[in-house]
């Protein structure tokens, strides 16, 4: 176990962790880490925890973009299977299409416009103070789930239907 593993064990032990995933992080690589941060999503957003700063401080670009994990960026433009953590102030357009199947969290103060068609199927988490612009296409199916009063989210004239916010389907242009 190394000094990176021992801070982020202290941290998580403070905020409540199991004693499960308490033991897993012992012998985990970066990867790892970043594996769980992603597969404990709801843990990290509930708690804060890990900080943005941390992880900025402790991990490269290139490994937090090979878990598709990104803050204060500027998003990448074409989407593929996977799940997408966009931190802090992100910004730009996503695209998915064909027969794409994507989960988004978008946190913090991020601005994100994503693009759905063909046959993908997108569905968004959205938290804090984010901004997200929908534009669907083709038969491309798009659900939002809205965490909290303050984040918005709208939808663009020419989306043409099968977007869905919180099990509600709209098929018009959507303010929320």
């Amino acid at each position: 176990m190394n000094k990176l593993n021992e801070e982020i064990m202290s941290g998580a032990k403070a905020c409540g962790i199991c004693e499960e995933w308490y033991n897993m992080m012992k012998d985990a690589d970066k990867d790892g880490l970043l594996d769980m941060y992603k597969r404990g999503i709801d843990f990290v957003i509930k708690h804060s925890f890990p900080e943005n700063s941390y992880l900025l401080s402790h991990s490269t670009d290139e490994i937090r973009h090979k878990h598709l994990i990104f803050i204060d960026e500027t998003v990448p433009e074409g989407g593929g299977n996977g799940t997408y953590v966009f931190n802090g102030t992100c910004r730009g357009k996503i695209s998915f299409d064909r027969y794409s199947a994507s989960t988004l969290h978008i946190r913090d103060k991020s601005q994100v416009v994503i693009s759905a068609k063909g046959l993908s199927k997108v569905f968004i988490n959205v938290y804090d103070h984010s901004r997200v612009e929908i534009i669907q296409e083709d038969t491309a199916k798009v659900f939002v789930y809205l965490h909290g009063e303050t984040c918005h989210i709208s939808s663009h004239e020419e989306s043409c239907g099968n977007v869905f916010s919180n099990g509600i389907y709209c098929n018009t242009k959507m303010a929320l």
